[in-house]
């Protein structure tokens, strides 16, 4: 894949800059690092959001959670 550039304001970059000088790695290593921590945690909240309207429709409570838990372990074990 042929890298691709950004752009970041000059107050960002600096700030940026100073990090990872004083972290031993380059700008773009810390821009790769935030970039993938952000999609993760971005899918992260669309699966969680996903996962509770499921639960929501098939009417399930944080309450149902201990026994849900119990019956898939057992399940597991046969």
């Amino acid at each position: 894949m042929t890298p691709k550039n950004i752009a970041l304001d000059a107050e960002l970059y600096e700030k940026a800059d100073r990090f990872a000088q004083t972290n031993g790695i380059t700008v773009d290593e810390l821009a790769n690092d935030a970039v993938r921590r952000e999609l993760l945690r971005r899918d992260l909240r669309g699966f969680i959001a996903r996962n509770r309207q499921d639960a929501e429709e098939l009417g399930l409570t944080e309450a149902d959670v201990p026994r849900l838990v119990e019956e898939a372990r057992l399940a597991q074990r046969r």
